[in-house]
């Protein structure tokens, strides 16, 4: 045992005191940080595009247009209105109710002074704006995009990206954009559609306020969870039912990263070790379990060591933005890390981390073992970043479909089921399925610790590469294997 203690501190040391963990440590959470922040910033930062509407006659289609934006932008603060309504302790279906109600009888203004003026619904704005241009024809339009001719604005003088031209006889809408790849104004289906509507109606003699009726007589859809009868407990879904999902999608990814990105520790000190001809010395000192025990040991704590130092700094970083977050916030937040740390996900996601680590971490050392230089691992490397991206995948899977008949059957591949096992259980699995993926799990791991260790004195001790390698594949060749003969 002190062989091994004396491998994996030295190992340890040589780690932790390198400028490139440090690195590591401060950088990966930050540039998680941004990339989860990275799409609602770009879609708040996104400046408002100017778009016109020639219509030849009327402006029918021009106001149906403007009013169809506007309930866009209704329809995105719905969430933040229902969350807003839940915490104050109404019923977020009939305040919604009475939003529509005020939205069809006035503008989006008025609808948000019903609302009472919250800041945040206040806030939201649509990302288009509608400009005049001095065109009536379809060449002339063609002539004032291809000019670039600004045009005033609420966010200053900006090209105008699409126009919108209607004919005179209201049958045919030609959309004119100002690159072929941006899409249609989402929008413009819906005026066009409400317009058609509203025209078969007049024409028929019906009025239009049977269109308004038959569309709220239309039943309202409710996503029920079934619940234990609890006086004041809703059946109603929340997001609180899907933190559960959440958190288990949330420890796969962060096992699969911390796995991952520890492994490679082993792979580059072999690589380096053998380079510089260490094996030799190491081997005088320890025997050669006790090397690969020690070096396992050392990089499982430096994972520990980033683990805990995420783990902290996030703590601390949750604990000093609670005073700018909402109580429905931290609410889920709070359900969350209790989530996290039940024992039907605590568990297997640690059993989960330690087996998962040993058996990347076996099968990176025997890499390592058998090569000089990167290069050469990069060709080995190849098919374990295939099975590392798999899991990837069916956590994407799971997102839509939590009990996926799919990930239920890649989890029982014991390479995956280190980061699939945490994916399947939300959805509350049979017992001796888990016990069953846990134990082929720990046979797969102990049969790769086996396979490594011979890899492992064949590449250090023995001087085995990549060449050595091949000739062993190409004994399965018939050809080659007649040929050497």
């Amino acid at each position: 045992m002190r062989s091994i203690f004396l491998v994996a501190r030295r190992d340890y040391i040589g780690y932790v005191t390198s400028f490139g963990f440090w690195v590591g440590m401060l950088l990966t959470p930050i540039l998680m940080g941004v990339g989860a922040l990275v799409p609602s910033f770009v879609q708040n930062a996104q400046s408002v595009r100017y778009f016109a509407v020639v219509e030849v006659s009327g402006d029918t289609f021009t106001k149906e247009l403007d009013r169809q934006i506007e309930f866009g932008v209704f329809n995105d603060a719905k969430p933040m209105i229902r969350a807003a309504v839940r915490a104050s302790g109404q019923d977020p279906d009939i305040v919604i109710q009475g939003l529509e109600d005020a939205f069809e009888a006035g503008t989006l203004q008025q609808m948000m002074e019903r609302f009472g003026s919250a800041e945040q619904l206040n806030q939201l704005k649509p990302k288009v704006h509608r400009v005049e241009i001095p065109a009536r024809t379809s060449e002339e339009i063609s002539e004032f995009m291809l000019a670039g001719t600004l045009v005033d604005g609420p966010a200053g003088p900006k090209e105008v990206t699409s126009v919108v031209f209607v004919a005179e006889d209201g049958k045919t809408v030609e959309y004119w954009k100002e690159h072929v790849g941006g899409g249609i104004l989402p929008e413009l289906r819906s005026t066009i559609k409400v317009l058609a509507q509203r025209q078969v109606f007049e024409e028929a003699g019906v009025d239009l306020a049977i269109l308004k009726s038959a569309n709220r007589a239309r039943a309202k859809l409710k996503e029920k969870v079934p619940r234990a009868a609890e006086e004041g407990v809703s059946a109603d879904r929340t997001i609180k039912d899907s933190i559960p999902r959440i958190v288990s999608i949330a420890i796969a990814i962060f096992l699969w990263i911390m796995i991952f990105s520890v492994v490679n520790y082993l792979l580059m000190g072999t690589i380096e070790e053998r380079s510089n001809k260490i094996f030799d010395t190491l081997l005088t000192s320890v025997k050669l379990p006790q090397l690969l025990a020690g070096k396992l040991l050392a990089v499982l704590a430096v994972s520990l060591t980033l683990m805990g130092f995420w783990l902290i700094g996030g703590t601390l970083f949750t604990t000093y933005m609670s005073s700018s977050l909402t109580p429905g916030m931290v609410g889920n937040i709070l359900t969350g890390v209790a989530e996290a740390v039940k024992p039907t996900i605590i568990i297997p996601a640690l059993i989960s981390f330690i087996l998962g680590y040993l058996i990347y971490g076996s099968l990176f050392l025997a890499i390592g073992s058998l090569c000089d230089t990167v290069q050469e691992a990069q060709t080995l490397m190849t098919p374990m970043l295939f099975l590392l991206m798999a899991p990837l995948l069916a956590a994407a899977l799971s997102i839509e479909n939590p009990a996926s008949q799919t990930v239920a059957m890649m989890a029982w591949f014991p390479l995956f089921t280190p980061f699939l096992l945490i994916l399947r259980m939300p959805t509350d699995p049979p017992m001796w399925e888990v016990l069953a993926q846990m134990g082929l799990m720990l046979f797969a791991t102990v049969l790769i610790l086996w396979f490594a260790t011979r890899v492992y004195r064949a590449g250090a001790v023995n001087g085995a590469g990549m060449s050595d390698v091949a000739a062993w594949f190409g004994k399965f060749v018939p050809g080659r294997k007649s040929k050497a003969r």
